[in-house]
């Protein structure tokens, strides 16, 4: 951006007013995450940290006691603000809100950096109704920690460079390898901000040594933190490794090298696809920054730290590329800045915005309005017929939590990921419902539905075990889900109940 920019910012709304916006943005927003975030409980990924974090809070240990592929910080985190407000969903979702409307503030903050006020306040706006945000931010599970730590650190980095602060680069080295305890995604985001370093250092040669002074003052802290806690956590649990990095890494070890790049480059095209009217937008914003442009050049070298995907075996998901929502919707306002500079835009620029915000609106809306009440029910189910302290073992760990009845050591997180990756057999399973004495299994088995046990690379072998030694009690709807639920031969509850819908 120019001077006119520059002298629009200077001419701005003043401070006070800017803070009074800012306010009531998160409080208009902030209140519309809150709706109804008890109405829908099916979500296994967030079944699953709840059913892990209610254990831990219990006294039991993660990588010892239950398997978890989930990084520590997270977990004891999740723990902490269980024991304060209790095993519920809504608090536990409350946190997430919390962190997401934060995230907000210091997306806005990161805009003004280089945006006036307005601009920044639709970066704000765009980041919180962005349909993965709304999604994410209104469950509990780590996307939302670790993307408000990453802002964070991307707000420490700009302020840095902006007044030549070796601290703020310490501070965000810092912040990255926090960010990165809670999801190892947020490497991404350090890896966006080295690679603008080096572009940088390559096009600035009389600027070198500074350059890499500020790349020393933001790795060092890093691998530092990141690097001790992560060895400390190897050395103590032997479990820790395999279980949260290797279990991402052995999915798709069966494809070659062209095949992993091209499942990541259709992985990326689609991303692009379904949501090409926001990005083609954000492209030249993106453009002027890999071109030189000091005010997008941090945001904009985010984006390609995206193709890191083209190197991973493992399945992708949407929730992968979260991290890069911050700076899309800075980058989205940034570009429209120069058709709000038009004379008599204010038309357009609420066509343009409209276009890209209209059907987000609808999509978080329907999620908004979504409500069941099977999962309940099916866990009253559970507790009718298990005492409590008793196993269950579940295709969906939601119904341990809601249940409060505990898993074995492999069920506290079955997977898609870690069945098809083979981390859990159904021999596996097996041993543990002996060993355990697990009184009920429960199985999805719906063709729209079933994606975890049914994918056990020996699920045929797990399935005639369970009807050699349990009994078919019910088969109960969730939703689309059809669960089967089996119980002990021997138990005088396991006479067959029929099919309940």
């Amino acid at each position: 951006m120019g001077s006119d920019a520059r002298l629009d910012r200077a001419n701005g709304p003043s401070s006070s007013s800017t803070a009074l916006s800012v306010f009531l943005v998160v409080l208009a927003l902030g209140l519309l995450y809150l709706y109804n975030l008890g109405g829908w409980l099916i979500n296994d990924d967030e079944g699953t940290f709840l059913y892990q974090v209610w254990r831990i809070g219990e006294g039991e240990h993660p990588y010892r006691d239950l398997f978890t592929s989930r990084w520590p910080l997270f977990l004891y985190t999740g723990a902490g603000w269980m024991r304060v407000v209790g095993a519920e969903a809504v608090p536990m979702r409350l946190l997430s809100v919390c962190m997401t409307l934060g995230t907000a503030v210091i997306v806005f903050l990161l805009a003004r950096h280089t945006l006036p006020a307005e601009a920044a306040l639709l970066s704000m706006v765009v980041f919180l109704l962005h349909p993965d945000i709304f999604r994410f931010g209104r469950s509990f599970q780590p996307e939302l920690f670790y993307v408000f730590f990453s802002t964070l650190g991307l707000y420490l980095f700009t302020r840095g460079q902006t007044k030549g602060d070796t601290a703020s680069f310490i501070g965000a080295g810092l912040v990255f390898a926090v960010a990165s305890l809670y999801k190892l995604l947020a490497v991404l985001v350090m890896a966006g901000c080295a690679l603008l370093l080096g572009v940088t250092w390559l096009r600035e040669r009389e600027s070198r040594r500074r350059i890499a002074c500020r790349a020393l003052a933001l790795l060092l802290p890093y691998v530092v933190l990141f690097g001790l806690v992560t060895l400390g956590f190897m050395l103590s649990v032997p479990r820790f490794y395999e279980s949260v990095v290797a279990v991402n890494l052995a999915p798709g070890q069966e494809l070659t090298w062209l095949q992993v790049a091209l499942k990541g480059l259709a992985f990326l095209a689609t991303y692009f696809l379904t949501s090409a009217p926001f990005l083609l937008l954000v492209l030249p914003a993106a453009w002027r920054g890999w071109s030189g442009g000091r005010e997008t050049a941090l945001l904009s070298w985010q984006l390609p730290t995206a193709l890191a995907f083209l190197l991973l075996s493992r399945e992708l998901f949407p929730r992968l590329l979260l991290y890069l929502v911050p700076s899309l919707s800075i980058l989205f306002a940034a570009a429209l800045e120069p058709v709000r500079l038009l004379p008599r835009r204010s038309l357009l620029l609420l066509a343009i915005v409209g276009a890209v915000l209209i059907p987000w609106i609808v999509s978080d809306a329907q999620m908004l309005l979504c409500s069941e009440q099977d999962t309940m029910a099916v866990s009253r189910y559970i507790q009718a017929r298990v005492p409590p302290g008793d196993k269950v073992l579940s295709d969906y760990q939601e119904l341990n939590f809601y249940a409060r009845r505990p898993s074995t050591y492999s069920g506290a997180e079955i997977s898609q990921v870690v069945a098809a990756g083979g981390q859990i057999t159904g021999a596996d399973l097996i041993a543990e419902i002996k060993a355990a004495d697990v009184n009920m299994v429960i199985v999805d088995v719906s063709p729209q539905t079933a994606y975890h046990m049914v994918n056990l690379r020996d699920y045929e072998g797990f399935r005639a075990y369970l009807q050699e030694h349990f009994v078919l009690l019910n088969v109960l709807s969730r939703e689309e889900q059809q669960l089967e639920v089996y119980f002990r031969s021997q138990s005088p509850l396991s006479a067959p109940e029929g099919k309940q819908e």
